[in-house]
């Protein structure tokens, strides 16, 4: 068990019951930040100031914001005060309040800012990477490399078509019909079980 847990759950469960944003302010930060992140050399990136502006815009709650800046300085990989902001921003979707399901719904959302409601094989692996950049931080336990992508590789085969679109390496995965599939994967439930 993580040195942040807290009796029988994950600490990023405990942290969910204090954190007043959800799901909608989220959701209207990722337009802030994207819309910030187009301004600088790399849209894949948004600086702390851009963070703390798209916070003031959709109003978030001030002890909310101590939280998601201390997760903004562990994703500031480089320490320039810069961070991938849609990696970021999945890896605030676990400190909502909801269940798992809802929660990594979410973050798929996050994730997916043209909001197509698909993301391909590579960008679930990268939401999940995000959310263990969390649990790390909160000590709780990781997925591994290897079981983040066998957990997403499985669900991609698992799936019928009607979920699935495109071929090949560019598949995209109609991720809300997915959820249970993820959620009731052994992989997922041995790695929640670790947090009772």
């Amino acid at each position: 068990m993580g040195a942040g847990q807290s009796g029988d759950q994950l600490a990023v469960a405990v942290i969910s019951h204090v954190i007043q944003s959800h799901g909608p302010e989220l959701i209207a930060m990722r337009k802030q930040m994207s819309d910030a992140a187009k301004k600088n050399n790399d849209p894949k990136f948004c600086t702390r100031k851009q963070f703390q502006q798209a916070e003031v815009a959709v109003t978030v709650d001030d002890s909310d914001k101590e939280i998601f800046d201390r997760l903004f300085t562990l994703f500031d990989k480089t320490g320039a005060g810069t961070v991938m902001w849609r990696e970021f921003l999945c890896g605030l979707a676990p400190l909502t309040k909801g269940s798992v399901a809802e929660r990594l719904l979410l973050a798929f959302e996050l994730y997916d800012t043209a909001n197509t409601g698909t993301l391909d094989m590579t960008e679930i692996k990268m939401t999940f990477r995000a959310l263990n950049q969390t649990a790390a931080a909160m000590g709780d336990p990781l997925l591994s490399l290897d079981q983040m992508s066998e957990l997403v590789e499985t669900v991609f085969e698992s799936v019928g078509e009607q979920l699935l679109e495109g071929e090949g390496a560019k598949t995209k995965l109609r991720y809300a019909g997915a959820i249970s599939e993820f959620v009731d994967h052994p992989i997922m439930e041995s790695y929640l079980a670790q947090g009772k």
